[in-house]
Protein backbone atom coordinates (compact mmCIF):
# COMPACT_ATOMS: atom_id res chain seq x y z
CA UNK A 1 0.00 0.00 0.00
CA UNK A 2 1.30 3.26 -1.40
CA UNK A 3 1.77 5.86 1.41
CA UNK A 4 -1.16 8.04 -0.08
CA UNK A 5 -3.60 5.29 0.36
CA UNK A 6 -2.40 4.15 4.01
CA UNK A 7 -2.97 8.24 4.97
CA UNK A 8 -6.49 7.87 3.49
CA UNK A 9 -7.42 4.64 4.98
CA UNK A 10 -6.27 5.91 8.19
CA UNK A 11 -8.39 9.48 7.18
CA UNK A 12 -11.27 7.53 6.33
CA UNK A 13 -11.28 5.23 9.69
CA UNK A 14 -10.38 7.57 12.12
CA UNK A 15 -13.69 9.45 10.84
CA UNK A 16 -16.34 6.36 10.96
CA UNK A 17 -18.40 5.98 13.89
CA UNK A 18 -16.29 3.58 16.60
CA UNK A 19 -18.10 0.04 15.83
CA UNK A 20 -16.66 -1.68 18.60
CA UNK A 21 -17.58 -0.47 21.64
CA UNK A 22 -20.06 2.24 23.30
CA UNK A 23 -20.06 5.31 25.65
CA UNK A 24 -21.58 5.48 29.39
CA UNK A 25 -23.58 9.39 29.07
CA UNK A 26 -23.49 9.69 32.88
CA UNK A 27 -24.12 13.29 34.31
CA UNK A 28 -20.39 14.56 35.09
CA UNK A 29 -19.02 17.85 36.33
CA UNK A 30 -15.76 19.03 34.32
CA UNK A 31 -13.36 21.81 34.08
CA UNK A 32 -12.30 23.82 31.40
CA UNK A 33 -10.05 22.43 29.02
CA UNK A 34 -6.31 23.29 29.41
CA UNK A 35 -3.53 22.72 31.66
CA UNK A 36 -1.78 25.05 34.17
CA UNK A 37 -1.26 25.11 37.62
CA UNK A 38 -4.36 26.78 37.97
CA UNK A 39 -6.30 23.77 36.68
CA UNK A 40 -3.86 21.40 38.98
CA UNK A 41 -4.79 23.74 41.92
CA UNK A 42 -8.76 23.62 41.40
CA UNK A 43 -8.57 19.60 40.63
CA UNK A 44 -6.32 18.67 43.80
CA UNK A 45 -9.04 21.24 45.32
CA UNK A 46 -11.99 19.37 44.48
CA UNK A 47 -10.47 16.11 45.28
CA UNK A 48 -9.62 17.18 49.06
CA UNK A 49 -5.96 15.90 48.66
CA UNK A 50 -3.50 17.19 51.24
CA UNK A 51 -0.81 20.25 50.46
CA UNK A 52 2.14 17.92 50.20
CA UNK A 53 0.66 15.75 47.20
CA UNK A 54 -0.55 19.31 45.34
CA UNK A 55 3.22 20.45 45.59
CA UNK A 56 4.22 17.15 44.37
CA UNK A 57 1.65 17.71 41.46
CA UNK A 58 2.93 21.09 40.80
CA UNK A 59 6.30 20.03 40.66
CA UNK A 60 6.07 17.38 38.78
CA UNK A 61 3.79 19.69 35.86
CA UNK A 62 6.69 22.34 36.57
CA UNK A 63 9.38 19.62 35.43
CA UNK A 64 6.63 18.31 32.58
CA UNK A 65 6.94 21.80 31.22
CA UNK A 66 10.90 21.97 30.42
CA UNK A 67 10.58 18.21 28.85
CA UNK A 68 10.26 18.19 24.93
CA UNK A 69 7.73 16.12 22.90
CA UNK A 70 9.47 12.84 22.27
CA UNK A 71 10.16 11.96 18.80
CA UNK A 72 12.14 8.45 19.20
CA UNK A 73 8.69 6.80 17.61
CA UNK A 74 9.33 8.31 14.83
CA UNK A 75 5.60 8.90 14.16
CA UNK A 76 4.59 11.72 11.32
CA UNK A 77 1.47 13.01 13.74
CA UNK A 78 0.62 16.41 15.18
CA UNK A 79 2.00 18.10 18.06
CA UNK A 80 -0.63 17.46 21.04
CA UNK A 81 -2.59 20.27 21.95
CA UNK A 82 -2.67 19.61 25.85
CA UNK A 83 -4.77 23.01 26.17
CA UNK A 84 -7.48 21.27 24.07
CA UNK A 85 -8.14 18.46 26.89
CA UNK A 86 -10.66 18.16 30.04
CA UNK A 87 -8.23 16.91 32.34
CA UNK A 88 -11.31 16.43 35.37
CA UNK A 89 -14.74 14.77 35.06
CA UNK A 90 -16.15 13.58 38.10
CA UNK A 91 -20.25 11.71 38.42
CA UNK A 92 -22.47 12.93 40.82
CA UNK A 93 -21.40 12.54 43.97
CA UNK A 94 -24.17 11.27 46.58
CA UNK A 95 -23.39 7.40 46.95
CA UNK A 96 -26.59 5.34 46.52
CA UNK A 97 -28.21 3.70 49.03
CA UNK A 98 -29.65 0.92 46.65
CA UNK A 99 -30.01 -0.05 42.77
CA UNK A 100 -32.37 2.01 42.39
CA UNK A 101 -30.91 5.07 42.96
CA UNK A 102 -28.23 3.82 40.86
CA UNK A 103 -27.75 5.86 37.52
CA UNK A 104 -29.27 3.88 34.92
CA UNK A 105 -26.51 4.87 32.69
CA UNK A 106 -24.36 3.54 34.81
CA UNK A 107 -26.33 0.41 35.34
CA UNK A 108 -26.75 -0.01 31.41
CA UNK A 109 -22.65 -0.02 31.40
CA UNK A 110 -22.25 -2.56 34.00
CA UNK A 111 -24.95 -5.01 31.81
CA UNK A 112 -22.86 -4.21 28.52
CA UNK A 113 -19.83 -5.25 30.31
CA UNK A 114 -21.69 -8.74 32.00
CA UNK A 115 -20.83 -8.03 35.21
CA UNK A 116 -24.18 -9.95 37.68
CA UNK A 117 -26.31 -8.68 39.42
CA UNK A 118 -24.69 -8.90 42.59
CA UNK A 119 -21.34 -7.66 41.87
CA UNK A 120 -23.48 -4.21 40.09
CA UNK A 121 -24.06 -4.09 44.07
CA UNK A 122 -20.89 -4.44 45.42
CA UNK A 123 -19.84 -1.40 42.47
CA UNK A 124 -22.53 0.42 43.15
CA UNK A 125 -20.94 1.03 46.80
CA UNK A 126 -21.57 -1.54 48.93
CA UNK A 127 -17.82 -3.20 49.02
CA UNK A 128 -15.25 -1.87 46.38
CA UNK A 129 -13.60 1.19 45.03
CA UNK A 130 -14.99 2.06 41.26
CA UNK A 131 -13.16 4.62 39.08
CA UNK A 132 -14.94 6.90 36.59
CA UNK A 133 -13.09 9.70 35.17
CA UNK A 134 -10.91 11.45 37.15
CA UNK A 135 -12.44 10.14 40.71
CA UNK A 136 -13.02 7.35 43.01
CA UNK A 137 -16.92 6.98 43.26
CA UNK A 138 -17.78 4.22 45.41
CA UNK A 139 -16.32 3.09 48.72
CA UNK A 140 -13.17 0.14 49.36
CA UNK A 141 -14.46 -2.81 51.61
CA UNK A 142 -13.00 -2.37 54.60
CA UNK A 143 -14.42 -5.27 56.12
CA UNK A 144 -12.80 -7.37 53.72
CA UNK A 145 -9.23 -6.09 53.89
CA UNK A 146 -9.23 -6.93 57.41
CA UNK A 147 -10.59 -10.20 56.90
CA UNK A 148 -7.73 -10.99 54.47
CA UNK A 149 -5.15 -9.19 56.58
CA UNK A 150 -6.20 -11.38 60.01
CA UNK A 151 -5.60 -14.74 58.16
CA UNK A 152 -2.42 -13.58 56.31
CA UNK A 153 0.05 -15.87 56.40
CA UNK A 154 2.77 -13.27 57.85
CA UNK A 155 5.85 -15.04 57.86
CA UNK A 156 5.40 -15.28 54.36
CA UNK A 157 4.78 -11.95 53.65
CA UNK A 158 8.11 -11.14 55.73
CA UNK A 159 10.10 -13.37 53.84
CA UNK A 160 8.42 -11.93 50.63
CA UNK A 161 9.28 -8.33 51.13
CA UNK A 162 12.73 -8.90 53.32
CA UNK A 163 14.89 -8.22 50.09
CA UNK A 164 13.34 -4.50 49.97
CA UNK A 165 13.62 -4.05 53.32
CA UNK A 166 17.31 -1.61 54.58
CA UNK A 167 16.91 -3.09 58.19
CA UNK A 168 15.09 -5.95 58.90
CA UNK A 169 14.30 -5.62 62.69
CA UNK A 170 11.19 -3.20 61.31
CA UNK A 171 9.42 -6.31 60.25
CA UNK A 172 9.35 -7.03 63.87
CA UNK A 173 6.37 -5.14 64.69
CA UNK A 174 4.53 -6.70 61.41
CA UNK A 175 1.51 -9.13 62.67
CA UNK A 176 -1.98 -9.94 61.64
CA UNK A 177 -3.37 -7.33 64.78
CA UNK A 178 -0.84 -4.78 63.51
CA UNK A 179 -2.63 -5.04 59.72
CA UNK A 180 -5.95 -4.89 61.11
CA UNK A 181 -5.44 -1.99 62.91
CA UNK A 182 -3.72 -0.20 60.13
CA UNK A 183 -7.04 -1.09 58.15
CA UNK A 184 -8.72 0.32 61.18
CA UNK A 185 -7.32 3.96 60.57
CA UNK A 186 -7.51 4.38 56.71
CA UNK A 187 -10.22 6.68 55.87
CA UNK A 188 -11.25 6.33 52.26
CA UNK A 189 -13.71 9.40 50.89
Amino acid sequence: MSENNSNEFISQVAQKEYEYGFTTDVHTETIQKGLSEDVIRLISAKKEEPEWLLEFRLKAYRHWLTMPMPDWALLNIPEIDFQAISYYAAPRKNAPKSLDEVDPEILDTFNKLGIPLEEQKVLSGIAVDAVMDSVSVKTTFKEKLKERLSTADIKQVKEDVLPFVRNPKELDIWSNDYFVLLADMVRIE
